[in-house]
């Protein structure tokens, strides 16, 4: 029954299917666990991260490359195998930013469910949402790549989707939402200022990091650990 129920299963592990409010979507896998960056992940993320920067060369959004690529660009090379790219974004901007993506084919999601399933796919369940749900709490958002009638690409690269944060100056700092958890982060006494990547004619700005070193304090997975490695060598 199962060999039976793997067959039937294999036309479907090609396409991505809309659920009503959800879609069911499948990719190709890539492991996720810590790993030397292979060459063909260093061409997919560089030629991505220009890719990136032409989308939004003529904006004028204050945009952070972070997480574990933003990390590695503040050493100039990536350390370790990345899948995707991690952007943050100020809340205030976030309707013009939102409406500048869906010009380039990104729709709004949050990922419900994820699993491994046969023919070495990883299924994906997504959730339709709206923009007034982006706040900086303990949800993280995901812009995805569909097509012109919404539908997820079952394509793979590191622009397939990308994990996007929303920001918010409160008392107490820059609130974000990251791993399940919403920090307050103070904006002193470190300074962003020069802190950017530059490649190709295209700027990406950086998030200081003192910054992303306090949003991976509390995490102890072997990519966190690693990444706070990194940072330990970019702070002495």
């Amino acid at each position: 029954l199962s060999n039976v129920l793997i067959i039937l299963l294999i036309p479907l592990l090609l396409m991505s299917i809309p659920l009503g409010p959800m879609q069911l979507a499948f990719y190709t896998r890539r492991s996720v666990r810590l790993r030397p960056p292979s060459k063909e992940n260093e061409r997919e993320l560089f030629s991505s991260l220009d890719e990136l920067g032409a989308m939004l060369a003529s904006t004028s959004y204050d945009w952070f490359v972070v997480g574990g690529l933003g990390i590695d660009l503040h050493t100039g090379k990536l350390n370790r195998f990345h899948h995707d790219i991690d952007i943050e974004v100020p809340s205030e901007q976030k309707e013009d930013f939102l409406s500048h993506m869906s010009s380039h084919n990104y729709s709004l999601f949050k990922k419900v469910m994820s699993a491994n399933v046969p023919s070495q796919k990883r299924m994906v369940v997504y959730a339709n949402v709206s923009s007034d749900k982006c706040v900086p709490d303990n949800k993280r958002f995901r812009l995805v790549k569909t097509n012109e009638a919404g539908i997820v690409d079952g394509t793979i690269n590191p622009l397939s989707y990308i994990d996007i944060f929303f920001t918010k100056m409160g008392v107490e700092g820059v609130q974000v939402g990251s791993h399940g958890k919403t920090f307050s982060l103070p904006v002193h006494p470190y300074t962003e200022e020069g802190m950017v990547y530059e490649r190709n004619g295209w700027t990406f700005q950086l998030r200081n990091p003192v910054y992303e070193a306090q949003i991976k304090r509390d995490f102890s997975r072997p990519i966190d650990e690693f990444d706070k490695k990194t940072l330990a060598s970019l702070l002495k």
